[in-house]
């Protein structure tokens, strides 16, 4: 959010942009005269004829409130009438068809202050631009008889707007001045919205040359005067990186584009873009992750290049559904650890699908002493799998021979583990739990001595193939997380 902004100082730039002011009124009679319960002002750069068009089609959607106690009324006048306006609420008095209505006090909208948003707006619809909106709130009248917000809730004005549909007067002020209110307050006695046509559309970057566009769209008055700022900020609150980007309003169309180089170290970066114009400041933010800009195969090359062989949809079906492949030469089951190890291969990890050598042997004797299907390796985050795998709901020997055959590769190890270690049974039946620990064990105690086995089944696999397309890969990860100490690397 930028700097606040006054009325004054924001209409002199934008004025060339403004064709319309839509004035819309709801007022209650007390003691003979209008009072304003709220006065709405949408000024707009759609003609006056647009905007009565839109402003009257809402009337006969919804129906008029028109009684001799309580009354919404709307008017659309050109944008050289707002100065008339001005003058007349700075009086506390505006004559709006054919009854005046009374305010009980000045209204100054010029020197009224604000902070330009694209959100959050108080009347609705949102103008689809940065607005400039001004709220002068409501002075409290203690006498519940003489104060127009608590006189609309009158048993004879309930009564009324009920006959055209309206569950209340509150609904009816909601709808027709298209106002968000609620809980009984409306909270301002003059609500005026100023949109400033500049805004943020897209951003592209250009790979080899690391260089990233972010467009935008803006009215032609206005573009020579956007600049746009922009900050790299990395995912794990690292330094952060400040810099202006060079821009360029477009001479031929209603846009405007801003090129500035970035680092692609890490493309788990953040974009965060500020639009800014010279004579007013902040207009819009937006954030990019710097990963959804790059091309695919500058994200996950491994992914990109697998995909030209095996589509994503195909691919999500061999991990997720691996009693539905085809048979061919090998076995279902010497498939689906081939597929995995595609899969973990794209997420980073160096795998080892050990096959024919699946049986970890005593030197001497040669006997068997347990089985793995797979080795994988992830040298950035030091991570060890030691992974089984099978096509149906993993058996409590299964995972009990996980467990053994990584303590007997371990056994000789001297020193302290320099990565992370897990063992991960993967299989192709759905609705598994997350882990499986011994029944003689608890959770705290699986945990602290490493007895537990992490289940990655066909609901997991399929989510980790759909993380990859939305290149959201640390979702993965999660599989992983709480590792226990004792098998943390040091």
């Amino acid at each position: 959010m930028g700097a606040r902004i006054t009325v004054e100082e924001l209409l002199p730039v934008v004025v060339k942009t403004l064709s319309s002011v839509d004035l819309r009124v709801a007022c209650v009679r007390i003691s003979g005269i209008w009072r304003n319960v709220l006065t709405a002002i949408r000024i707009s750069s759609a003609s006056p004829d647009q905007t009565e068009t839109v402003v009257k089609q809402l009337w006969n959607d919804h129906g008029p409130v028109a009684n001799d106690e309580f009354r919404i009324e709307y008017r659309v006048l050109p944008f050289s009438s707002f100065e008339e306006i001005e003058q007349a609420l700075r009086k506390g008095k505006l004559l709006f068809a054919d009854v005046e209505i009374d305010y009980g006090r000045p209204i100054d909208l010029r020197t009224s202050i604000g902070n330009i948003q694209s959100q959050h707006a108080f009347l609705l619809p949102e103008t689809g631009w940065p607005t400039l909106e001004i709220s002068v709130p409501t002075i409290p009248v203690a006498d519940g008889a003489n104060n127009p917000q608590y006189k609309i809730y009158a048993e004879y004005i309930q009564r009324s707007v009920s006959k055209r549909g309206y569950s209340g007067a509150l609904e009816a002020i909601a709808t027709l001045l298209g106002a968000r209110v609620g809980h009984g307050n409306i909270g301002s006695d003059v609500c005026l919205a100023t949109p400033v046509a500049a805004e943020f559309t897209h951003a592209e970057t250009i790979m080899p040359e690391s260089r990233i566009t972010i467009f935008g769209r803006c009215h032609p008055d206005l573009g020579s005067g956007l600049r746009v700022f922009s900050r790299f900020r990395s995912h794990n609150g690292g330094q952060t990186r400040r810099i202006q980007f060079k821009t360029s309003p477009s001479a031929e169309h209603n846009t405007f584009a801003a090129t500035g180089q970035f680092s692609n170290a890490d493309n788990n970066e953040f974009v965060d873009a500020i639009l800014v114009h010279e004579n007013i400041g902040e207009l819009s933010y937006r954030s990019w992750r710097l990963k959804d800009l790059l091309p695919e195969q500058y994200v996950n090359p491994l992914y990109w290049l697998l995909a030209k062989f095996c589509s994503p949809a195909q691919f999500t079906s061999l991990l997720a559904r691996p009693h539905f492949v085809r048979p061919t030469k090998t076995k279902p089951q010497k498939e689906f650890e081939q597929h995995v190890a595609w899969l973990l291969g794209c997420y980073g990890f160096s795998t080892v699908i050990l096959g024919a050598h699946e049986d970890l042997k005593a030197e001497e004797t040669r006997l068997k002493r347990a089985s793995l299907d797979l080795l994988a390796y992830h040298p950035i985050r030091k991570l060890m799998i030691f992974g089984g795998c099978t096509l149906n709901v993993p058996k409590e020997e299964d995972c009990v021979q996980l467990l053994s055959v990584r303590s007997m590769l371990l056994e000789d190890w001297e020193g302290d583990l320099p990565f992370t270690q897990e063992a991960v049974m993967f299989c192709g039946a759905p609705g598994c739990p997350r882990k499986w620990v011994p029944a003689d064990s608890d959770d705290l105690t699986a945990l602290l001595f490493g007895q537990r086995v992490a289940v990655i089944d066909a609901d997991r696999l399929s989510e980790a193939s759909e993380f990859l397309q939305n290149r959201n890969e640390e979702q993965f990860f999660s599989n992983f997380e709480g590792l226990h100490a004792t098998n943390r690397a040091v």
